[in-house]
């Protein structure tokens, strides 16, 4: 496809835009004959949409925009008619981006950019309303953005100086906007950043020196070391910016014209090999060595004219040093060779006139000097030989006018002369022949104007001549092998008129050739080619299987990955296939690779030999050949348990539960264990399964009830003459019943109930007992106290509990009246001595205190007052409490 400002191409007219047949050359039928310029196209599956400044499209009204089908030229219906001429088009998603000068597109009012439905030709939403300056020059769009540039100041009501950014979902500016104030000459990048450098002093609306670092995205980082002068020329490593220019001060030192900024810091580094004179142009970075070139005379120390090579480390020039005899521009490295080019005409010890090959190792010029007398304006390189054209008249040593070829290893120009009367302009070579063009009239020994093709042997031009080439001249001419297309200042080529563009066949047919880029004289089926003449990279045959593979073709030995097949080799459809071997069972592994070869069932004898099926009844992975429970699919072994019972062991004791007198705690009946109890011994697992020791003292019970704040309560028993508690607890349920039991040895001690909530239990409460007998404390439901129950004073309770008590009948009751008494059942101790000796100290004693504290009472009744029932069980008639309250209420009595 093909747009300008002709009106003929290839013989037949196309207005400004045409397509052709890039096989034959033959313009296609494709003719929309735009009435003015098409600036841009760009296709989108099969339709090609055009901008410009046009009017009529496909003979239709199409302003400046308009959609054909891209192979016919078919117009459509598409038309968004842009008032105002449109430059440059882009397409992400189902839209379309336009730019510059329309006023109106769409169907709305847009400056400079819009975007436009693909399906409709309407303008979206989308406006960042472009202002200021004169117009918008170019655009990228991607996924998420679109760039453009131009000349504008706003975008979206945002400063945006010439380079923008918008979103292309809201079509707002974004934050990037670097917009330096002045020049840029250098940058360079390492992946992660950009540095730039130049002559501006800020960018990104901020200040920065001449020199500045930006992220991925574009956005200005805070490294910022500050130059006082231009930054012309920038060279990278891994840790460091190496930064050549006008500059005496940079990154918070002096430094002259040349320097080392650390990327992490921006600082310079103590690198300093301080260039004597104005300006180091160019900078290049391999491994251990900085090159450096420009107009100075001295540098790292040493003197060193406009070129050096520094040491990475140090900054210290090496002792390579060429001695340039005027400026160096341009420095570029190779393995061996360092090129330069300049104005130099000594360099490397030689004359060499303004460029030169460097060795890399001492710096002295090679052989290599074409040394041209005049300007060289195209070269190509085929082989070992260099085609040179120009305007010379010397080169490689030789009298050559215009056009030479050279030795690329000696530089010296070879017999071939075709000895051109006038400027060549362009060249390019095929197989046995060189196309070349330019403004000669004679060539080759034969009158050829502008255009001719040279034998690369003989230098003589051959036979094939297009005619008359009429105007000033060629200034581009390449070659696919078939064609000759030819570019430059021309009205017509042999008699026929051709504006500035033609295209010329080599030869009358053209032969098929297929592409060999491996070099394994086979060709690609799907890469033909027409040529006149074989040339290297083509073949005849087209029998490749992989042209990026030199060892597949058809009948290339392969690996088809059956072992059961020999020879290999790809078939005519590129196939590995191989030769069948013999395979006695038939069950398509041959013999050579079967472990079972007369069995036609197995290639392996498997788990029960070749003959034998690994039949596995009951799918558990084991064949019933090696399961000795063949049909439970759990088990291949009886185990503890048999076959259909599994061998669980929920307790983990290594003990199936079949056979485990604890099934759910580890251990058997007997097996020794721990209660927790410091006070038990011989502790085992009973015939419950719990673990319970022989406590040597008195084993108590704790009944405790506890409130719906159960983690606020807790309890524990101290010695009753001080000490740490012997036992405690906490961590209980809200709403639940625990009872505990405790083993302690003989001795006083103290129970105290703690509730960290400052309010009691509740409703919940206590029974302190002899595990199995009697009650010691019973605070059963009345936990009403505050932090602590606990009786009151230095009272407690003793181990082991007597037998003294009160009988059955008088125990719980809680309805007693002051004039009820307490019975106790008759200690035989206590009866021996009614009416022996002195009966004041002879008698029960009656202990009433409140578990919460706040009252303790005991009242002593001794044999002296008159008893109420038999002399052998005298009994004391006591008050409850206090005789305050009649009748007297008891909580409860111990029994």
């Amino acid at each position: 496809m093909l747009t300008g400002a002709f009106t003929n191409i290839g013989g037949p007219q196309r207005l400004r835009l045409a397509s052709w047949n890039t096989n034959t050359g033959a313009l296609n039928a494709f003719d929309p004959a735009p009435n003015n310029l098409v600036h841009d196209l760009k296709w989108d599956g099969g339709t090609l949409y055009c901008a410009g400044q046009f009017s009529i499209l496909a003979a239709t009204t199409r302003n400046n925009i308009g959609a054909l089908n891209a192979t016919t030229g078919v117009l459509t219906s598409w038309n968004p008619n842009a008032i105002g001429t449109v430059y440059k088009l882009g397409i992400a998603g189902s839209s379309i981006y336009a730019c510059v000068l329309f006023s109106t597109i769409g169907g709305q009012s847009r400056n400079r950019l819009a975007e436009v439905s693909l399906a409709t030709g309407l303008a979206s939403a989308w406006n960042p309303n472009v202002t200021g300056g004169t117009a918008i020059n170019n655009l990228a769009v991607t996924g998420s953005s679109v760039f453009f540039v131009g000349n504008f100041t706003t975008v979206g009501g945002q400063a945006r100086s010439n380079v923008a950014q918008v979103d292309r979902i809201s079509g707002s500016a974004t934050a990037w906007n670097p917009t330096p104030n002045a020049q840029c000459y250098g940058v360079g990048t390492d992946g992660v950043h950009v540095y730039v450098g130049g002559d501006f002093t800020t960018i990104g609306q901020q200040t920065r020196n001449r020199i500045c670092a930006l992220d991925a995205n574009g956005n200005l980082t805070s490294w910022n070391p500050g130059s006082d002068n231009s930054v012309r020329s920038l060279a990278l490593d891994a840790n460091n910016v190496y930064v050549g220019g006008l500059f005496n001060n940079i990154g918070g030192q002096v430094r002259g014209h040349i320097a080392a900024i650390s990327k992490s810091s921006g600082l310079a580094t103590a690198w300093n090999p301080n260039s004597n004179v104005t300006e180091v142009a160019a900078l290049a970075v391999r491994g251990s060595t900085v090159y450096a070139g420009g107009d100075f005379t001295s540098i790292g120390g040493q003197t060193r004219n406009r070129i050096a090579a520094l040491d990475v480390s140090t900054g210290l020039a090496t002792a390579w040093n060429p001695n340039a005899n005027s400026t160096v521009r341009a420095i570029q490295l190779t393995a061996t060779t360092i090129y330069a080019s300049g104005l130099f005409t000594s360099i490397g010890g030689q004359t060499r006139n303004r460029i030169a090959a460097l060795d890399a190792s001492t710096g002295l010029a090679t052989a290599w000097n074409p040394n041209a007398n005049n300007n060289v304006l195209g070269i190509s390189l085929s082989g070992s030989t260099f085609y040179a054209v120009g305007n010379f008249t010397t080169i490689g040593g030789q009298t050559r006018n215009n056009i030479a070829a050279l030795n690329t290893t000696t530089g010296l120009a070879t017999a071939w002369n075709p000895n051109a009367n006038s400027t060549v302009s362009a060249v390019d070579d095929f197989g046995s022949r060189v196309a070349v063009g330019g403004s000669f009239t004679s060539i080759g020994g034969n009158s050829r104007a502008r255009l001719s093709v040279l034998d690369n042997s003989t230098a003589s031009s051959t036979a094939w001549d297009v005619g008359a080439v009429t105007g000033a001249g060629l200034n581009a001419v390449v070659t696919d092998g078939a064609r000759v297309y030819a570019g430059g200042n021309f009205t017509a080529m042999g008699g026929t008129t051709h504006n500035y563009f033609a295209v010329a066949g080599l030869c009358a047919s053209p032969s098929t050739f297929y592409r060999d880029a491996d070099g394994d004289t086979f060709g690609d089926p799907n890469a033909s080619v027409q040529l006149c003449e074989q040339v290297a990279g083509v073949v005849t045959n087209s029998t490749d299987c992989d042209d990026a593979n030199a060892a597949k073709y058809v009948g290339a030995p392969c690996t088809d990955a059956n072992t059961c097949t020999n020879p290999d080799a790809y078939d005519a459809n590129c196939v590995c296939v191989g030769v069948p071997l013999i395979d006695t069972d038939g069950d398509l592994t041959c013999d050579a690779q079967d472990g079972c070869p007369l069995d036609p069932l197995k290639i392996a004898p498997g788990q029960c030999g070749c003959g034998v099926a690994d039949t596995d009844t009951d799918g558990d992975l084991t064949a019933d050949c090696n399961d000795l429970c063949p049909l439970d699919p759990l088990k291949i072994a009886p185990g503890a348990c048999g076959c259909g019972v599994v061998d669980t062991d929920t307790d983990g004791d290594l003990v199936a539960d079949c056979i485990d007198t604890c099934p759910l705690v580890p251990g058997q009946i007997g097996t020794a264990c721990d209660d927790g109890d410091a006070y038990t011994s011989s502790d085992q697992l009973n015939g419950s399964c719990i673990c319970q020791g022989t406590c040597p003292g008195t084993t108590l019970a704790l009944d405790l009830t506890t409130d719906n704040n159960a983690s606020q309560t807790s309890w524990e028993i101290i010695p009753q003459g001080g000490g740490a508690p012997l036992a405690t607890g906490s961590g209980y349920a809200n709403l639940s019943n625990v009872i505990l039991d405790q083993c302690l040895p003989a001795g006083c001690y103290f129970l105290r109930v703690l509730d960290s909530g400052g309010n009691g239990m509740g409703s919940g409460g206590y029974v302190l007992s002899v595990q199995g007998g009697g009650r010691i404390i019973d605070n059963a439901g009345d936990g009403v106290f505050t932090s602590v129950s606990q009786i009151a004073g230095v009272n407690g309770f003793c181990l082991p509990i007597g037998t003294d008590q009160v009988v059955p009948w008088r125990c719980d009751v809680e309805t007693w009246l002051p004039s009820d008494f307490i019975q106790v059942q008759p200690n035989p101790l206590v009866s021996a001595q009614y009416g022996t000796g002195n009966q004041t100290d002879d008698g029960y004693q009656w202990w009433f205190f409140n578990p919460d504290g706040g009252y303790t009472r005991r009242i002593f009744v001794s044999h002296a007052p008159p008893a109420i029932s038999s002399p052998s069980a005298p009994h004391g008639v006591p008050t409850c409490v206090s005789a305050i309250r009649s009748p007297c209420h008891c909580r409860r009595m111990c029994c």
